[in-house]
């Protein structure tokens, strides 16, 4: 499944409508979220930029653990566990390796 269908399909995007709230996201997104271009003060798009890079660091390290590049394979309810498991070793390794400074 593709991110976007994942995101439509499983309740994030009704969960964003329902809140009236909306994500920074690419165009892909449109409907649900924030373009990452587009109008707004410097300080905004300052601030989205570093949030997308944030982001993206996170992503790099995810993609570290091969079980989420290749098909999945196995019972669709053991999936979960194992997203959760690597989210919190990704959590973990933040102790050691912060993604970047701290914004105040």
């Amino acid at each position: 499944m593709s991110d976007l269908q994942i995101f439509k399909d499983k309740g994030l995007a009704a969960l964003l409508t329902l809140a009236k709230e909306r994500a920074v996201a690419d165009g892909t997104y449109n409907h649900f979220a924030v373009s990452q271009r587009g109008t707004g003060t410097h300080e905004w798009k300052h601030a989205k930029n570093r949030y997308r890079a944030r982001q993206e660091s996170v992503n790099r390290r995810l993609k570290i653990f091969r079980c989420l590049q290749d098909r999945w394979r196995h019972d669709e309810g053991f999936h979960g566990d194992v997203v959760r498991a690597i989210a919190y070793l990704t959590q973990l390794s933040f102790c050691q390796n912060p993604l970047m400074e701290s914004i105040v």
